[in-house]
């Protein structure tokens, strides 16, 4: 996908091309490219009037009954990220910090798949100021559903 048209090349021209060279069905003002060919494969892209992206149909995934779209994105943040994400079956909802880094992912209405922890400052020879600190994953296991988690720590040198 791309935001716009690749170099050098009009969104009006004959065969406008993404930078990967796909073939690309431009909008128009917003200059999104709404369906990208590459061969047989047709892949669609939608975006609401801020110029955020809605959904995507993908060849690669067949639509489940009753979607109207492979993924769909939704619940934009100020910063212009999905704060929901439906992909078939799996419905996320994804919280940001300030900074705009992600700090969980779970379930929608439901439980939490990953947590996200950023260092603050740094430490004797460990500088990990801003950065990803510990990655907590959550799978859930059995009836009733366990809490088995991994928990990852990154150390920067």
């Amino acid at each position: 996908m791309s935001e716009g048209p690749a170099r050098g090349v009009s969104p009006h021209s004959a065969v406008p091309r993404t930078p990967l060279g796909e073939q690309c069905g431009w909008s128009s003002p917003s200059q999104h490219c709404l369906t990208t060919r590459v061969g047989a494969q047709l892949r669609t892209f939608t975006f609401d009037n801020r110029g955020f992206l809605t959904a995507e149909d993908l060849p690669e995934k067949t639509v489940p009954t009753g979607q109207s779209h492979d993924v769909a994105y939704s619940n934009y943040d100020a910063a212009g990220h999905a704060g929901r994400v439906v992909d078939g079956p799996n419905d996320l909802t994804t919280t940001y910090d300030r900074a705009g880094r992600p700090t969980n992912v779970k379930i929608t209405g439901s439980t939490s798949l990953i947590d996200l922890a950023y260092a603050t400052a740094n430490v004797a020879g460990d500088y990990r100021n801003g950065k990803l600190r510990t990655a907590t994953r959550h799978n859930w296991i059995g009836s009733p559903a366990v809490d088995n988690q991994v928990v990852e720590t990154y150390t920067y040198l």
